[in-house]
């Protein structure tokens, strides 16, 4: 290798444009990375995440009216239509949430294929716990309904906490 300046210049130059081109190629390959990711995570929250946490959000409510419900220390033929009416909530939430979980298990946007699951592996010990809360006489077995309704706000507990932290562990994996 000679010592002439000039030599030592055009390799410094081309050493130089051949690391400023690896960057640029990089660069722009973790930028496009990024930007299908934020791309990705935008529809997973607006198309997905936000529909079944509104969902969950009524399945709270509800988990707030069977304690109310349970707590009484008796009950009255009102009480009885009060817990008929959160009987059929709990259905109508519960099939609007199975069905944005059905469409969470198709989506494009979501890795997994069983966010159903969690809602239809609950649905019958909630349905079976409010039928003995709605069935149990009126008179003559309160504590029976109190502890049925109860049992219903902790299936939808459990059931909402496992929504919630299968929503965040996409939010994760998504996130990348």
């Amino acid at each position: 290798m000679s010592s002439d300046p000039k030599f030592l210049a055009l390799y410094v130059a081309l050493a130089s444009l051949v690391w400023n081109l690896g960057n640029t190629v990089y660069t722009k390959l973790v930028d496009s990375r990024n930007r299908v990711r934020t791309v990705e995570l935008e529809e997973f929250r607006s198309s997905l995440r936000q529909p079944i946490e509104a969902l969950l959000t009524e399945v709270q409510d509800l988990e707030v009216k069977l304690e109310s419900a349970a707590a009484r220390s008796s009950s009255q033929s009102s009480d009885v239509g009060t817990i008929v009416d959160i009987n059929r909530e709990i259905i109508a939430v519960g099939a609007k949430l199975g069905k944005r979980l059905d469409d969470a298990d198709r989506s494009k946007f979501s890795t997994s294929n069983d966010w159903s699951d969690y809602y239809y592996s609950k649905e019958d010990a909630i349905l079976q716990a409010m039928n003995i809360a709605t069935s149990a006489p009126v008179e003559t077995d309160w504590e029976k309904r109190s502890c049925a309704l109860l049992e219903t706000s902790r299936h939808l507990v459990a059931m909402r906490r496992g929504i919630r932290n299968v929503l965040e562990d996409q939010v994760s994996k998504i996130s990348g």
